[in-house]
């Protein structure tokens, strides 16, 4: 028999055309797989949600399985001796602290630390991409997020009423969302016999807490939109998590002119980069690094639109609502992945370029996505 002797050349395509095939089946197999899982578990409420996108809790205890909360979803020698050591020891903890080290929410602070694993990989491209066409791109990387983003808030939402619902009759008055909002329960006496410089700092804090509860005060309003003097969950996560809602324009709006009036130092009535980022002084910080300064000044000037060195209300909005960093972390992503500039992402692209971003503002979105979703 006649054996066949390629050229090196024609051995790589080889290899690498028999590679993409394997990952391509990979992805295949996966998505069979998590359609008919799917299928089975499908409800009514499933119909409306293409997403499969569920508002249970986040971590779930199998029957006669005991889950360590901290550590689910991550193998035992993944967890580190310096994560451990950071969460507090249960030997004098406050009823507080021993409630937090029990809760998911002790999880989500290490989580951004923790990369994901390859099913979770797999998992996110399969949601993301919504037309299964193998190829995912910018436009379903940013709708998929915003849709989860909305989710989540919704959630938290729900959550956060049942906490502030001093009276557990379901929603809010304005006097529980304002003491909730602003820890009124919590604040300092004043003191006598103060000095000039005393004086003036308490004024300005007693200024900045007035300002603050006129704040609230108009957004409980501005949410309320049956005018009934209590807000409803939906109500509710409009004013906690604007972005995310179609009726949180309004408090996004309130929550620029606050800050544009808090920061504008000069009454010109736009901020200048030094008035946006100016800092509290009785608070000591680091210093800044080189970096860090220009990834500042490069914001900056993507929020200025009109080029003129200051951002008025409208150019402060993206930056408030937090939407400006969500676009930024989702578009750095891709810039990542998107190694042959195609402007789309194949399943081996997203894979290879999850070792680029750990430590970054886009690591945490996929391990927030992989954990509401349960992969």
């Amino acid at each position: 028999m006649e054996e066949h002797e390629g050229t090196e050349a024609e051995e790589e395509h080889y290899d690498a055309d028999a590679e993409e095939e394997h990952d391509d089946s990979m992805i295949d197999e996966s998505r069979e797989e998590h359609e008919e899982d799917e299928d089975e578990d499908r409800s009514p409420e499933d119909e409306e949600d293409p997403l499969h996108i569920h508002h249970e809790d986040e971590f779930h205890q199998p029957e006669g399985e005991e889950v360590d909360e901290l550590t689910q979803g991550k193998e035992m020698d993944e967890v580190t001796q310096a994560e451990i050591d950071a969460l507090p020891s249960e030997e004098g903890m406050t009823d507080a602290e021993e409630q937090y080290l029990t809760s998911a929410d002790a999880y989500d602070d290490i989580l951004p630390e923790i990369p994901l694993q390859p099913q979770q990989v797999k998992g996110i491209y399969i949601l993301i991409d919504s037309n299964s066409d193998g190829m995912m791109s910018l436009p379903e990387m940013l709708e998929f997020s915003m849709n989860t983003r909305r989710a989540i808030a919704k959630r938290d939402a729900e959550d956060e009423l049942t906490e502030m619902d001093a009276d557990k009759d379901g929603k809010l008055s304005r006097k529980e969302f304002l003491e909730y909002t602003l820890n009124t329960a919590s604040k300092a006496e004043p003191i006598e016999h103060q000095s000039q410089s005393e004086e003036k700092a308490a004024k300005e804090l007693r200024d900045h807490e007035q300002d603050r509860e006129q704040l609230e005060i108009a957004k409980f309003k501005a949410v309320d939109k049956n005018g009934d003097g209590f807000l409803e969950p939906e109500e509710l996560q409009a004013a906690l998590f604007p972005e995310t809602h179609k009726h949180g324009d309004s408090v996004i709006d309130l929550l620029a002119a606050a800050t544009v009036k808090a920061k504008d130092k000069d009454s010109s009535g736009a901020l200048s980069p030094q008035e946006l980022y100016e800092t509290n002084p009785s608070v000591e910080e680091e210093p800044m690094t080189e970096d860090e300064k220009k990834e500042q000044s490069e914001t900056f000037k993507k929020l200025d639109k009109d080029g003129n060195g200051e951002l008025s209300k409208e150019e402060v909005k993206p930056y408030e609502s937090g939407a400006f960093h969500h676009t930024i972390a989702i578009n750095h992503l891709f810039s990542v992945a998107d190694k042959d500039k195609d402007k789309h992402i194949t399943f081996d692209e997203f894979q290879k370029a999850q070792p680029h971003i750990e430590g970054t503002d886009a690591a945490a979105h996929l391990n927030e996505w992989a954990v509401h979703h349960e992969l």
